[in-house]
């Protein structure tokens, strides 16, 4: 299970049970895809929450308790825009919304991020990264959807991250679009594989991690670095450290 836990200072921290490169500040990955096999169940709910399933289940609003998709005939088949729910920890809100079989999304206002686009719920739109787990429509079937709302209201150009294996069929999905619909479809497409990681600016770095699904798919932790002076050049004046930093020397590494 996916849990996340406080750490001192503003971070949060996601416990896979799996040794990770760095200290997370968020991770993300489905039940149905989680990194053990042995930890596969049937429910269709995404923990990115807090520890507990009362908190689980206020995230995932109308998630299925099997990994059938809802019937038509079912009351859990909503043919209207789906409404996202949400949580606050110190700070950080987590919104998403689960069907089974129909859409997830799961989102980090704070942060600018959204996991997977279902069918493009509003509130992802805003959303700056797209990181996608894996191909089957209830989780990128807004791809398209969610690049050419953001270009409508000139928005910047979105980054999509998804596995490597996808990103050529990705690519394919966007030119058939741009065919149709006549848009540019401007966004930052990225093939990123478990192991490699990608630097998202503002010192948050991606990493994939592998996961367990029936198709090609993936989670990722998001974390925070620190870019901090060398030793031997801690105690120098501010004006130094720009002269030195201007003329090309190193004087910091990421921690």
């Amino acid at each position: 299970m996916l849990s996340l836990a406080r750490l001192p200072g503003p971070l949060l921290c996601c416990s896979l049970a799996h040794p990770l490169a760095a200290v997370p500040l968020l991770s993300y990955c489905s039940l149905r895809q989680c990194p053990s096999p042995r930890s596969r169940t049937r429910t269709s709910l995404y923990c990115l929450s807090l520890t507990t399933w009362p908190l689980v289940s206020r995230l995932a609003m109308a998630s299925s308790s099997s990994s059938a998709p809802a019937s038509p005939h079912s009351s859990q088949l909503k043919l209207g825009r789906s409404k996202t729910g949400a949580l606050q920890l110190d700070g950080f809100s987590i919104e998403g919304v689960s069907i089974g079989g129909q859409e997830t999304c799961i989102l980090l206002p704070n942060l600018k991020l959204a996991f997977d686009i279902g069918r493009c719920p509003e509130r992802a739109v805003p959303q700056d990264f797209l990181f996608i787990s894996h191909a089957h429509m209830d989780h990128i079937g807004g791809v398209c959807m969610y690049v050419a709302t953001r270009g409508l209201f000139k928005m910047k150009p979105p980054t999509v991250i998804v596995p490597k294996c996808l990103k050529a069929t990705v690519e394919k999905l966007f030119e058939v679009h741009r065919e149709l619909d006549g848009s540019e479809l401007k966004h930052h497409l990225v093939g990123l594989d478990v192991g490699e990681e990608f630097n998202m600016g503002k010192n948050m770095i991606v990493k994939p991690f592998k996961t367990y699904h029936v198709v090609p798919s993936q989670g990722y932790v998001v974390y925070s670095v620190k870019n901090k002076l060398k030793p031997e050049y801690v105690g120098f004046p501010g004006e130094k450290i720009k002269e030195l930093k201007l003329s090309g020397v190193e004087v910091g590494f990421w921690n």
